[in-house]
């Protein structure tokens, strides 16, 4: 009897433990949304709502893989995160990031393809998920003209 005590404590224990991870795959909906809007890219990052995300930056970004003539900015934060007890600023339902991105004369006419990437963590009030990234192909086209060189 002590043995089937033991066996069924453990079953309920791992059900538990498989449940937690079941209901943290569940939070996972499309997170990240990126989009150049002038001259700078913005990564909207949306957080699920028993979640926050914390300002890391070692975690929490926006990246490219280098492409000679292309510079980017430092980042930029969105207003709205409040501190924690450390004093780190934490956000929920949504936190925004921007780095201005300089692209040289040539890349203006003949434009760009960038991979880009996006770093986030989310966090519960007792523990953070792992960090994540996303890559995002992004097309900057060139600025079309009738006297561009090797146009007609």
């Amino acid at each position: 009897m002590k043995y089937i005590l033991l066996a069924a404590i453990m079953l309920l224990s791992l059900s538990a433990l498989l449940a937690d991870e079941t209901a943290a795959e569940a939070v996972k909906p499309e997170i990240v949304k990126l989009e150049l809007v002038a001259d700078t890219l913005v990564a909207t990052i949306t957080i699920p709502e028993t979640m926050h995300m914390a300002k890391q930056e070692d975690f929490v970004y926006i990246d490219i893989e280098p492409v000679e003539g292309v510079i980017l900015g430092e980042t930029i934060w969105s207003d709205g995160g409040h501190p924690d007890e450390f004093g780190v600023l934490n956000y929920e339902k949504q936190a925004v990031l921007k780095r201005q991105i300089t692209l040289s004369d040539t890349l203006k006419l003949t434009g760009v393809k960038l991979v880009t990437f996006v770093g986030y963590q989310m966090c519960y009030a007792t523990y953070c998920e792992p960090p994540q990234e996303v890559e995002i192909e992004l097309d900057i086209p060139g600025i079309h003209c009738g006297k561009c060189p090797g146009k007609k």
